[in-house]
């Protein structure tokens, strides 16, 4: 494994360690996890705010509601 180096002249040493490490073949897996959590997190946000919006009419309902059986008893 020859370390990489702009130039044939540089020994690319930070390159090299990288290599040997094995940290840059997290690259490629992690930027995949980053879009998947990207796309997690905006269906998330869109159910959350599906559910604010029925909880808001179900809170608009019970006054109503409360209307009706008062006058039933």
């Amino acid at each position: 494994m020859p370390p990489i180096s702009p130039n044939g002249q540089e020994t690319g040493l930070l390159e090299f360690l990288e290599e040997v490490i094995g940290t840059k073949r997290y690259i490629r897996p992690l930027a995949e996890l980053d879009e998947r959590v990207e796309k997690y997190d905006w269906e998330r946000e869109e159910k959350v705010q599906r559910v604010d919006m029925a909880e808001k009419e179900k809170k608009n309902m019970d006054e109503p509601v409360q209307k009706v059986k008062l006058k039933i008893h």
